[in-house]
């Protein structure tokens, strides 16, 4: 677990993860399985339309829970101080959020991350049920980001969005616990989750308005989790 959390978002394989620990690339393969099914981790697939210079079979691993992945390495640095990891964070909580969102509505969007033999690469790609493609990227700051040149011309078709702290999108956590994201100030993310009413309290600030403003002023819409499986 403490090699996956050091290496959210970065390109990985069994073989290499158990060359590291000391174990066969089965024995790592069902470990992982094992996370993914517990929902502590998600593996992400390279997408590929068989274009020979398209990577196939090379995964990312992410965490549901930062909290988790933070606490594995016992680094609880404040996100705004984590210059080295800003970007991998930055991404694995957004990709991790617009999983939980596409589940919550029960669709059958797939989502994956893109990259070629030339190292170009896109951080999520989502797939609709009618084979549509969008494309993410990632950012802290850089909002005039473009989609790389050798995926728009294997994809002309492909929308492409860049995400930023200051973009208002979609996020989600459990029950009233809520993820703030956004135009909400950066501090809160070292927290990763926080309740309406713990971040209505540092800002000062009335919780049930707080509530009503995050989808009106702030333009971040809110939703649920996926509910827990019946039976």
């Amino acid at each position: 677990v403490r090699l996956l959390a050091a290496n959210i978002g970065n390109l990985c394989s069994f073989s290499s993860l158990g060359q590291q620990c000391g174990l066969s690339s089965p024995t790592v393969e069902r470990c992982v399985g094992l996370l993914e099914q517990s929902f502590i981790v998600k593996t992400l697939p390279c997408y590929s339309s068989n274009f020979a210079t398209e990577l196939k079979k090379s995964k990312k691993i992410y965490f549901y829970d930062l909290g988790i992945r933070n606490a594995a390495l016992d680094n609880f640095t404040p996100f705004y101080r984590s210059d080295l990891e800003r970007g991998a964070l930055w991404e694995n909580f957004v990709i991790i959020e617009r999983l939980k969102w596409h589940r919550y509505r029960q669709d059958e969007t797939q989502l994956y991350f893109w990259r070629d033999r030339n190292k170009s690469e896109v951080d999520l790609l989502e797939v609709d049920e009618d084979g549509s493609l969008h494309a993410f990227e990632c950012k802290l700051t850089n909002a005039q980001a473009k989609a790389p040149k050798s995926f728009a011309s294997k994809y002309p078709d492909a929308s492409f969005e860049v995400i930023t702290m200051q973009t208002p999108i979609v996020f989600s956590s459990l029950d009233l616990g809520l993820v703030l994201i956004g135009q909400v100030h950066n501090a809160h993310l070292s927290k990763h989750f926080c309740s309406i009413g713990a971040v209505a309290r540092v800002l000062r600030y009335n919780a049930q308005k707080y509530a009503a403003d995050l989808c009106v002023e702030t333009r971040v819409f809110c939703a649920p989790v996926l509910p827990p499986l019946k039976g």
